[in-house]
């Protein structure tokens, strides 16, 4: 979408980028999660998208790239 380059995000949402990964990062080290941590992970990723969303301050095509990306992240949250 950008001729291969990366998009620039503010930075509140790349606040917000870290704060998810961090959530899954510390998922994956768990060695045999339990379905009440599946469903923790769950609950705590869909906070952080929404957290992200009331937050966001980007237009224009940056917006727009984030939108594409985060959607199919949103529809796997929910």
């Amino acid at each position: 979408m950008n001729n291969g380059a990366k998009w620039k995000a503010d930075s509140i949402t790349n606040r917000n980028l870290r704060d998810l990964r961090n959530i899954a990062d510390n998922f994956k080290i768990l060695p045999n999660p339990s379905l009440k941590e599946y469903q923790i992970l769950g609950k705590d990723l869909t906070n952080g998208l929404n957290k992200m969303i009331q937050e966001c301050r980007m237009s224009g095509p940056e917006h727009e790239a984030l939108s594409h990306w985060l959607e199919p992240l949103i529809n796997e949250s929910n």
